[in-house]
């Protein structure tokens, strides 16, 4: 199974079956951690989506009451190999990446308040694509062509599939 990519750089694979048990065995460690802090944990992002190439990182969205019970956690986290990102997302996130030693990122956890809008848009674009096939293809598409224009600006990759993102996230919800 091919897992991870290196901090930065954009790397997209064949859809792996082996990401859903993977998914599953990290929520069962996050679960043990966070207890009942963690009112859901979710698998988002391309590796959720079967069949859909991506890259190899598995993507978890946390949802909690309170973003500031979190700094509590974060000495537990840090054991289990996550390190937080500098906050670059609006509203009350936070987002950790696991990494090893080569910078080499398997895992990305994003906590997210659950009264902010934002754990509804990244469930409702991954429901989406799981139903749509032809927008599924159209998104895997894109990310393919934006792999070989910005391999290695990851940042760049990223914001240029938000206008698209953003438009099925409306599509789903005037399809609700």
């Amino acid at each position: 199974m091919i897992l991870g990519v290196r901090r930065g750089t954009v790397k997209i694979v064949p859809y792996q079956e082996k990401w859903k048990d993977t998914f599953l065995l990290e929520k069962k460690l996050l679960q043990a951690i966070l207890g009942s802090i963690a009112l859901s944990i979710e698998h988002i992002g391309s590796t959720a989506i079967e069949g859909l190439q991506a890259k190899p990182i598995i993507d978890i969205a946390v949802k909690i009451d309170d973003i500031k019970t979190i700094q509590s956690l974060v000495a537990k986290l840090t054991v289990i190999g996550y390190q937080e990102r500098v906050n670059r997302l609006e509203g009350p996130q936070r987002v950790f990446a696991k990494q090893d030693e080569e910078h080499i990122v398997t895992h990305h956890l994003h906590f997210i308040q659950g009264n902010y809008p934002e754990w509804n848009r990244k469930l409702l674009f991954r429901d989406y694509l799981r139903t749509n096939e032809t927008i599924k293809r159209e998104y895997e598409t894109m990310k393919l062509h934006l792999m070989e224009l910005y391999s290695d600006q990851r940042g760049n990759y990223t914001s240029m599939k938000k206008e698209f993102i953003d438009s099925v996230v409306e599509k789903a919800e005037k399809e609700r």
